[in-house]
Order: C-alpha cells, then structure tokens, then sequence
C-alpha cells in the first residue's frame, strides 16, 4: 500500500551523482518508494502483472505528473525528460528496465541487499566492531594521514565508482587550504590535454559518463549541484546522448577553458550546428579546428607581408643626378 511503511537510505548516495541532482534525487527516491517490498501480483487494467521484491510498473504519463507534483510550472519536465532521466539510472546499472507495448517493469538492482532489515542490522554489528577501540587503533596504523579510505566504496555495488574520482577526491582533501596560482592551474590544464589527447580507451567507454569526465577534466574545479543539474540537462537536450555532452567537456578541457562552462559554449554551438551524435560532434570539431588553424595562419602570412612591405617603405631612396638646362657646361 502506497503511503505507509518506510524505505532504508545508504549515505553512500551522498558519493553519487544522484546526490548532486534533485530531479535525479527526487527520480531514485521515488523509484525506492514504488518499488515492491514483496512478491505480489496486481493489475495494469485488465492485466495481471506478477511483480517480485524491488520490482514496479512505471507508466510514463503517470510517473511524470507524480513526479512533477509540487513543482512549479517553470521547474515542471517533460514525460520525454523523467524517461531519460530513468534510462540514465539503468545506465549507472541502478535499475534494470523491461519495456512492453504497454507499460515498463522496473526492478530496482540489490534492492534486498539495501532494503532487507535482517542484512541492515547484520551490518550494524560489523560496524560496531569495527568501531570498537581496538580495530581502529589497528586500521589508523594504516592509513596516512590526509588519504581517503577507497575502502568506503567498496559494498556499493549500484553505483560504478571511478578510481579518478577518488584519486581526485583524495588530492582535494590533502590539499585543502593551499593556493593554486594561476602558471600552475594551467600547466594542470595542459598536462590534462596531453592525457585526453593521449587516451587510446574505446570510444564508447572513454565517453559513456558525462560526470566522470568532467572530474578528469577539471581535477582541480569539484563538480558542484549546478554544473551536475547542468550536465543532465544537457543530455537530456541530445536526446539522452550522454557521450556527445561528454567529448564537450573534455573538449573544454582541453582546451585549458578558466570555467568547467564553457562546455556549455560548445555544446550551444553543437545544438544550433544540428549535432545529433558523437561523430557528427567529432566531424564538426574537426573542421572548426582546420578552419581556425587556417584563419591563423592566414593572419600569419598576412603579419609576414606587412613586415615585408615595412621594411621595404624603409629602405633609402636611390639619388638620381638632374641636369642643369641652365648651365651649358653641363651639355
């Protein structure tokens, strides 16, 4: 019955990008709260449909008003959007989808491993003792100080975990309260250009996560709930093709852009070119960069022949010797 009992909620989510989104937030609590507790059936109109622990129906235009409710109209997104939202989940491998001709089950992934009391409290009893006095003053032996433990991520199997982000994370904390200056935020900028640009990962796995990419990026510049709501809705707008929003990013990063935005330039430049796809954004990225390479070295030219025509204007004027027409010495 929807309404009643409770949901169990990991702070791990807070590691995800989910976290970092409230329409995503507001998407995965909402999937939590419908999914079943347990095996049962119930009926789609005239269809019975047999739902397992952790699985619901979603319909889109239903999902969508409920999901919309409370918002104001500006905030308000499209039956298409909440669907691309869903489908950016089951990317992250939070849910699996099982679309038909009339309706979709979802089924919420180690929903039992997360919503199961019996594994909560058998978890509580291994985190009491690994607080007791004795297991810590051994676990603190081995870490140094100003690292962060990558141990955290290790029972969250719903999220796929980058060890970037964590190598990143932990240059943010033991580097907290140092200043950066300028000369050394640009040579971080170049020397991530040449690792983008050296990369020779698949291109479909190299851009499949927006968000990781962006942290490869910009190391230095944490994402923030802004650039994240940002970066959905980007891929929203391209019809769900999280690889072109994420070639833009690393485009902006390798170009040493001062702000994460300007993935934003690029990405309006894109949409008014018409880009509908990674090759079409790799084609048209190409020709700019042969179009301004070739403007420069227009400009080039252009400097060398002023220069030349200088110098010429400089050169002395030869004397040329007249003849005195009054004077018939001169004949």
């Amino acid at each position: 019955m929807e309404g009643s009992g409770f949901i169990l909620i990991h702070r791990k989510l807070m590691n995800s990008f989910v976290f970092q989104s409230p329409y995503y937030l507001k998407l995965w609590m909402w999937c939590l709260m419908k999914a079943s507790y347990k095996d049962r059936s119930i009926y789609v109109g005239t269809i019975q449909v047999d739902l397992k622990k952790g699985q619901f129906v979603w319909g889109r235009k239903e999902a969508s008003n409920q999901l919309n409710k409370g918002l104001k109209a500006s905030e308000r997104k499209k039956e298409s959007t909440w669907e691309n939202y869903l489908k950016k989940l089951e990317k992250e491998n939070m849910i699996v989808r099982e679309p038909n001709n009339k309706f979709t089950v979802i089924t919420v992934v180690n929903y039992e491993f997360y919503q199961s009391v019996e594994k909560v409290n058998s978890n509580l009893t291994a985190t009491q003792q690994q607080n007791s006095p004795e297991v810590n003053s051994t676990s603190n032996n081995k870490k140094s100080e100003g690292n962060v433990d990558k141990t955290m991520f290790d029972d969250l199997p719903s999220f796929e975990i980058n060890n970037k982000i964590v190598s990143n994370l932990t240059t943010d904390f033991s580097s907290s309260g140092q200043n950066l200056n300028t000369n050394k935020e640009v040579i971080n900028k170049l020397n991530i250009n040449n690792e983008l640009s050296s990369s020779k990962t698949d291109i479909n796995n190299k851009y499949k996560n927006a968000y990781e990419m962006y942290s490869v990026a910009y190391p230095t510049k944490p994402i923030n709930p802004i650039i994240a709501q940002s970066i959905a809705e980007w891929i929203n707008d391209f019809g769900g093709h999280e690889d072109i929003v994420s070639y833009a990013i690393e485009q902006a990063g390798a170009n040493a852009a001062s702000t994460p935005k300007y993935f934003e330039t690029i990405l309006k430049a894109w949409e008014l070119s018409g880009i509908r796809t990674l090759n079409d954004a790799m084609k048209h990225t190409f020709q700019f960069e042969q179009k301004r390479n070739q403007e420069i070295q227009d400009k080039v030219n252009q400097q060398q022949m002023d220069i030349k025509q200088f110098e010429e204007s400089q050169k002395p004027i030869p004397k040329v010797t007249m003849h005195n027409w009054l004077n018939p010495e001169d004949d």
